[in-house]
């Protein structure tokens, strides 16, 4: 673990604490079910408001904006235990990131956003003698967490993939393999997609993207159009690379919330990626979602040296649930049992 002059200034100057307080934002698609196993049609007789849309058999819960860890539970609480009365008892919501019915992507939308006061004191410490605008820096920020994410996904896929099958297409037991992520496979033209993206600056990124992101994480903001964003800048990076956790009424758990806090904060301040890496660990990332969940495969021991490397910047950092955080992730990994999806297929019938 190597800072590098963003991470030197904001040790030296004693900006660590605003790495904990980044904002959350969370987005949760869910189809509508019947007790049958049927979609509902989620008729809920009211109309859309900026925190629920209704669409056919699917809901989108959408936290206010922009909160911290703890409300964002409180938040999410409070709108579930309100969707229930609505809905009855008859129907529930699908716990999986992939639906019984062909879906237009029903995978949370995880928003962070960091403390603005970050950006400015970093920029007039020492950024400002460069002669970039602040825009450019912060977008320049950005883009750099951005792709330490991208880079890292495959993490992510195996800490929380929890889709053993994909639904839609008629995968189940005895019908096909288990695997570690069905929401996260992505076939050959959309892989192709994702290799032409540029992440190397926002300008580069706008011009080959449009509004989708293969990778499912990307820069993005309060725009009418995305090539607004160029102007007024990134507003957040929305992640939609990690998997509902069945086993939790919100489907975003707080260790998800944690990892990514502990991850952005991670490569804000660590050494850059470089672009021309993206495409090898792309294609690694889609090797963990498709095998077996309880492969102990090499996936094992590069997130062995990437957690350790986590760990350690958060105990430097003092990063207040480092314990909690440490004990989870050393689980899963030492233990793939203990991952998500093969914990699913153990509890199959139950």
């Amino acid at each position: 673990m190597k800072f590098d002059e963003i991470g030197n200034v904001i040790e030296k100057e004693e900006m660590t604490g605003a790495l904990f307080n980044i904002a959350w934002k969370v987005s949760r698609p869910r189809q509508v079910v019947r007790r049958d196993g049927s979609l509902g049609n989620a008729e809920l007789g009211q109309k859309d408001n900026s925190y629920l849309k209704v669409s056919k058999g699917t809901v989108e819960l959408t936290t206010r904006s922009w909160l911290s860890a703890s409300k964002l539970f409180f938040d999410m609480k409070l709108q579930e235990h309100t969707l229930r009365k609505v809905i009855g008892d008859d129907a529930y919501l699908w716990p999986f990131s992939c639906g019984i019915k062909k879906d237009a992507g029903l995978k949370p939308k995880i928003l962070l956003r960091f403390p603005e006061g970050l950006f400015k004191e970093l920029y007039e410490s020492e950024f400002k003698r460069s002669e970039i605008s602040y825009m450019t820096f912060r977008n320049q920020v950005y883009m750099k967490v951005l792709r330490g994410f991208v880079a890292k996904r495959w993490f992510l896929e195996y800490l929380f993939g929890a889709t053993p099958y994909d639904f839609a297409a008629g995968e189940g037991e005895g019908k096909s393999s288990p695997k570690r992520s069905a929401a996260n496979i992505i076939n050959p033209v959309v892989q192709k997609q994702a290799e032409s993206l540029n992440y190397l600056n926002l300008k580069k990124y706008l011009k080959t993207s449009d509004r989708t992101n293969p990778d499912g994480i990307m820069p993005n903001g309060n725009y009418a159009d995305l090539s607004e964003m160029e102007e007024k800048g990134v507003h957040y990076l929305q992640i939609e690379a990690v998997d509902y956790d069945p086993r939790s009424i919100f489907g975003v758990t707080p260790l998800m919330i944690s990892t990514l806090e502990l991850m952005a904060g991670y490569f804000l301040m660590t050494e850059n990626t470089e672009t021309g890496t993206l495409s090898d660990a792309r294609s690694f990332s889609l090797s963990v979602a498709e095998e077996s969940p309880y492969a102990k495969s090499d996936v094992v021991m590069k997130a062995r040296l990437f957690m350790q490397d986590l760990l350690r910047f958060g105990e430097k950092l003092g990063f207040a649930r480092m314990q909690s955080v440490s004990d989870a992730l050393k689980l899963r990994i030492e233990e793939p049992e203990n991952t998500p999806s093969a914990k699913l297929l153990r509890l199959q019938g139950s």
